[in-house]
């Protein structure tokens, strides 16, 4: 059976040169998706830690993320196959589906696996379902109080998947 592991260049190098990726509105969170050629993909969801704008103040480039999760896929899923042609939400929507567990962040809103909408100040968010091994992700603007990208990975059923991959 393959380690459950990715290694640091890899996930850098998802950030750096990802074709795939979402920042939050605030400039404060990250997702980005490499998906090369042959090989497996790689998912790098993390907070921005460091920009720098450029001179005319009209262009910010990320300089650093703290991933807080970082997974290797298969366009084969759960919840389906991913394609190239997919709009990268899409793409996350049927990542969280896949492996993730129901999120609300507020009282008046519905249950979904790839949550944006009001907040209500409270963390973390709530997730349906029992006992599990959860990584909690999103972006939260506090002065607007809402929220984007949020999504509960359950690192159980992923765990359960990539074994049957790799048998």
């Amino acid at each position: 059976m393959e380690r459950l592991e990715i290694p640091i260049g890899r996930a850098t190098d998802a950030v750096r040169n990802r074709d795939f990726g979402l920042v939050s509105d605030g400039i404060t969170h990250m997702v980005a998706l490499r998906w090369p050629r042959t090989g497996k993909l790689t998912l790098v969801h993390g907070g921005i830690t460091r920009t720098e704008r450029d001179p005319t103040g009209s262009r910010v480039e990320v300089q650093s993320v703290l991933a807080n999760l970082a997974i290797e896929l298969e366009p084969e899923l759960p919840a389906g196959t991913l394609r190239r042609d997919q709009d990268f939400q899409e793409i996350l929507g049927m990542i969280a589906t896949s492996f993730g567990r129901r999120v609300s962040c507020s009282s008046t809103s519905e249950f979904a696996h790839l949550y944006a909408g009001p907040w209500d100040g409270t963390l973390p968010p709530r997730i349906e379902g029992g006992p599990g091994t959860l990584c909690f992700t999103g972006s939260f603007n506090p002065d607007a109080m809402t929220c984007e990208l949020v999504w509960a990975f359950d690192l159980d059923r992923y765990q359960e998947w990539f074994r049957t991959r790799s048998a």
